[in-house]
């Protein structure tokens, strides 16, 4: 038996999903090529299924996108400054070196922001 390509399972996980509730026109589904979904997207498709399931919709999640656009803008603002004198070779090695260290801070920042909001158990 011939299994569904990763394009199609992803399709039909989304199969309800599609209307105005749309995550391609969210900003939620973002593919590195149009129409090809990798392994990650089928993940995040499966999540967003999820939450759909539980009544969760795109626009619900919308501001993921929203923030993640003004993220990437500002961490763009800082690579530039930093990278903008340097050759090539520089700037690439050195641009590596700041994409690592962006996305563990924003996983740090998300994750600690978020733990100190949850109600803290009393001792």
């Amino acid at each position: 038996m011939e299994l569904p390509s990763t394009s199609c399972l992803l399709r039909c996980h989304w199969f309800e999903f599609r209307a105005d509730r749309d995550p391609d026109r969210n900003g939620l589904l973002l593919p590195l090529e149009e129409g090809q979904y990798n392994e990650q997207d089928v993940a995040i498709g499966r999540s967003y299924a999820q939450g759909l399931a539980l009544g969760i919709a795109a626009s619900d999640m919308a501001f993921y996108a929203v923030a993640a656009k003004q993220i990437v803008d500002e961490e763009m603002r800082l690579r530039a400054r930093f990278t903008a004198h340097l050759p090539e070779d520089q700037d690439a090695g050195l641009t590596q070196r700041l994409v690592q260290s962006a996305r563990a801070t924003r996983n740090y920042v998300i994750d600690r922001t978020f733990q100190r909001r949850l109600p803290r158990p009393a001792i």
